[in-house]
């Protein structure tokens, strides 16, 4: 499970169900808003993919980064303007915006080493993440290209209902929400 190969289908099969469940005794959702793999079980559930295409998707994408270098990421408790030169000091990146003062830095072990002891110099606090990759990162940036060729064999279809766009943050019209899904999945880093 620890394997991001299987993590991620794993993730993706534990949410879709999950879903599933609160449909069938009628707790039904009047909008949705997934984050990574939660993007691909909403565009599931609102039709977007089909079922099957979908854990195809997460398949390959789970493969292709469990096949990328080794890396490490931190939660960061502090606003990301305030770390960033430190972050790119030591050669790590901002994965993730979480909130004003919490962000999630990528890169390799070594690199992300580096940057602890900085953190540590400036009594920053971080916490550790329990990941085996440098995901949304640079050291994605291959997978993601081999991704793309997946992604452009399924077909998409408009959402039966709205969803909030990871990309923007608000709600996204279903007119554009085909586009919108196809940038976010994607994008430069997986």
């Amino acid at each position: 499970i620890n394997q991001t190969q299987w993590a991620q289908l794993a993730l993706f099969v534990v949410e879709y169900s999950l879903a599933k469940l609160l449909e069938s005794i009628n707790i039904n959702a009047a909008s949705y808003i997934g984050h990574s793999i939660g993007e691909y079980v909403v565009a599931t559930l609102l039709g977007v993919f089909d079922l099957e295409d979908a854990v195809k998707l997460v398949i390959a994408r789970g493969q292709l980064m469990q096949s990328m270098p080794k890396g490490a990421m931190l939660s960061v408790q502090a606003d990301n303007n305030e770390i960033e030169p430190i972050v790119k000091d030591n050669h790590c990146e901002i994965a993730v915006i979480n909130s004003p003062k919490n962000c999630v830095v990528s890169g390799t072990c070594q690199d992300i080493n580096k940057l602890k002891s900085s953190l540590d110099k400036l009594d920053i606090k971080y916490l550790n993440l329990e990941v085996s990759h440098a995901y949304h990162s640079r050291l994605m940036i291959d997978a993601s290209k081999k991704f793309i060729a997946e992604f452009n064999q399924i077909k998409l279809n408009k959402p039966k209902k709205r969803f909030v766009s990871n990309v923007t943050g608000s709600f996204i019209t279903i007119d554009d929400a085909i586009d919108q899904i196809g940038r976010a999945s994607c994008r430069e880093r997986v």
